[in-house]
């Protein structure tokens, strides 16, 4: 025979203290401790709530106010999901409804958009809510369709937190802009690295492909949420011409690009055959290492001049937008934090971190929908990211920007 245990939900009530009888037996409880903690707070709440319900409705009574008028099936939210349990109903003299307070505070579903957002982006779809949604006791309200809009609330919050985001109080010194590809939908996204080597999500932008319309739009609605056109920063890409182009076209001269140099190894590798491959790798990773700027482009041109007896395409591989990866050796940058900023590593692994939050979805239907999970995600990953590593030379390679700047403009 199974024991059951009185537990004391009571609290202070209109001056009297209520013991809430709770009937969960205790051999269910120890069987399963925690889940078993998790019935007697979802029963004492619910518990709790009738109580309060009863009390305020006996007041309105002795009151005068009305008179006992049964009950109907109802809910209320708690821990994030509709519960079920009964309203109960006072009528006035003259016969109309006289609402319960403490029923209408019960069923607020603030929590409810909350929840969704925080399980959906963990990973859990739609299709299993219900059956592995955390708790659950007598709840509803957590259907698919109900759970897709919680969670598109949520989500519309987060990309308007987005793309409202002041970026002069975020001030980046480094820009890393590359596209992510959702289906047939493309959505171009900027992270920048501040002084103290935070990463940030500064903002995304749609397009069909990687154009310089496109790119040049996600710039400017930056220059509109603070980006200072004026001031130097260093722009961390693939080589996509599209977006050197649009850099070029909104920053002029003071465009300052390091060009990823895994990129540019591996589009020179891919013109050798498999057995020249290992050597030239070697190769192009003795030179990037090099700490002086001079040593590691005359290396990089040792390069080319092998290649040219071997494959004239990787030797102009190699030449093309050579420049472009030597920027970190050309502003004297430490090694340590150097090889943090020579990659677009940085944003591949945050894209890494949203294609895990949303390999679940099935179908893209909209743009609106890209958008809403692709910022909900970049901001959920962003509350994780570690700083850069050398982020304490971060205040350096400032410097050396403002330098570099001066000495443009000297030459202008």
């Amino acid at each position: 025979m199974k024991q059951y245990k009185k537990f004391n939900a009571g609290g202070k009530y209109t001056g009297a203290v209520r013991n809430i009888a709770v009937n969960i037996s205790v051999e269910d409880i120890m069987s399963n401790a925690a889940d078993g903690l998790k019935r007697v707070a979802d029963e004492a709440g619910l518990a709790v709530v009738a109580s309060l319900m009863e009390g305020e409705r006996q007041r309105l009574l002795e009151a005068g106010s009305g008179y006992r008028h049964g009950s109907q099936p109802g809910y209320i939210c708690l821990n994030g999901r509709k519960v079920a349990t009964a309203s109960l109903r006072v009528r006035s003299r003259n016969g109309r409804e006289v609402p319960l307070e403490t029923y209408k505070a019960f069923q607020g579903e603030s929590e409810l958009p909350r929840r969704a957002f925080g399980d959906m982006i963990r990973n859990v779809s739609t299709r299993d809510y219900e059956a592995g949604v955390t708790g659950f006791m007598r709840g509803y309200g957590i259907s698919r369709s109900s759970v897709s809009r919680n969670f598109i609330v949520a989500a519309q919050e987060r990309l308007q937190e987005l793309m409202e985001r002041r970026i002069d109080a975020i001030d980046p010194v480094a820009i890393l802009i590359d596209g992510k590809g959702f289906g047939d939908i493309l959505l171009i996204v900027a992270i920048g690295i501040d002084v103290h080597g935070r990463k940030h999500t500064l903002g995304l932008w749609q397009g069909a492909t990687e154009n310089a319309a496109v790119c040049e739009g996600l710039l400017n609605d930056l220059i509109k949420r603070g980006l200072d056109p004026q001031k130097q920063y260093l722009f961390i890409t693939d080589g996509a011409k599209a977006l050197k182009k649009a850099i070029g076209k909104v920053f002029g001269g003071l465009a300052l690009t390091q060009r990823c140099q895994e990129h540019k190894k591996r589009n020179v590798l891919e013109h050798l055959p498999d057995s020249l491959q290992p050597e030239f790798r070697g190769k192009l990773n003795a030179a990037y290492g090099m700490t002086e700027y001079e040593g590691a482009k005359s290396a990089l041109y040792a390069c080319i001049s092998e290649l040219e007896r071997i494959n004239p395409s990787a030797a102009r591989s190699l030449e093309e937008g050579l420049e472009e990866t030597l920027t970190l050796h050309r502003l004297g940058v430490s090694e340590k934090l150097r090889e943090s900023l020579r990659t677009t590593n940085c944003i591949e692994s945050a894209f890494s971190s949203v294609g895990y939050r949303t390999d679940r979805v099935k179908r893209w239907r909209n743009g609106a929908q890209t958008q809403r999970w692709a910022a909900a995600a970049l901001l959920f990953a962003e509350e994780r990211w570690h700083r850069v590593r050398g982020w304490v030379n971060m205040p350096e390679l400032r410097a050396a920007l403002e330098k570099n700047k001066n000495l443009v403009e000297v030459k202008a």
